[in-house]
């Protein structure tokens, strides 16, 4: 594995009030790893969730939204919002809390958030989590920066007053994020939610006390070439 990380940035804030949401969950034998995988799915996309359990997802979360109708699917995990593109964030923040409370940190140190039409080579991020340090706050992925924040189309931001995003990882390609990361979206419970979870993720970093690193990598990638990065 050619592994090539570039430090971003650290950002450093003051830190406010904590508070944590207590949910019935169930415990599960997934959280045994130092790298747990959600997957972001919607409830209709059963197929791509079948495909990944064939392929190279045997052991990973699937976060879908409410619904009517009953699944009766393997570790998958219902939030309590509608399935909308919009309710993205409020998944991402569901997942990081049912880590957080299910698992512990002594194992589950890393969690890879990855969609339901993307191909993990989990191996590689294994070796690539050999030379990082879980206890440090840490955003590895396709890390954006100086983007502009859309008035107009799929992507409209209404709730986020600056006219930049800060730095933040691309979400359709997959990102990393250490246990401290974790710990502090899942404790926040008044984080407030924008257009993407990814943008959001950015912007309650942003607003955190972490002194967080950024951490550019091309193996994270949503051309559909990704053995071109090996």
């Amino acid at each position: 594995l050619l592994l090539w990380l570039r430090v971003v940035a650290r950002r450093s804030r003051s830190l406010g009030h904590t508070s944590r949401r207590q949910q019935a969950v169930e415990q599960t034998t997934l959280c045994s790893d130092e790298l747990v995988v959600i997957v972001l799915s919607a409830r209709e996309n059963q197929a791509r969730r079948d495909a990944i359990r064939r392929t190279w997802g045997k052991d990973v979360f699937f976060v879908v939204g409410s619904g009517h109708d009953s699944l009766k699917e393997a570790n998958l995990i219902e939030a309590p919002w509608p399935e909308s593109y919009h309710t993205l964030p409020q998944k991402l923040q569901f997942a990081m809390q049912y880590v957080t409370q299910n698992c512990t940190t002594s194992t589950a140190k890393w969690i890879l958030k990855v969609d339901d039409d993307m191909y993990v080579r989990i191996p590689q991020i294994r070796e690539m989590l050999k030379l990082l340090d879980s206890s440090t706050p840490m955003a590895i992925g396709r890390i954006l920066r100086h983007q502009p924040v859309q008035i107009a189309g799929k992507w409209t931001e209404t709730a986020y007053s600056q006219p930049v995003y800060p730095l933040f990882p691309q979400g359709s390609c997959g990102y990393l994020v250490s246990r401290p990361v974790v710990e502090y979206v899942a404790n926040h419970e008044n984080l407030k939610f924008y257009q993407g979870e990814d943008t959001s993720l950015g912007i309650w970093l942003d607003e955190s006390a972490l002194d967080v690193v950024w951490m550019d990598s091309p193996f994270f990638v949503n051309d559909g070439d990704c053995m071109r990065h090996s």
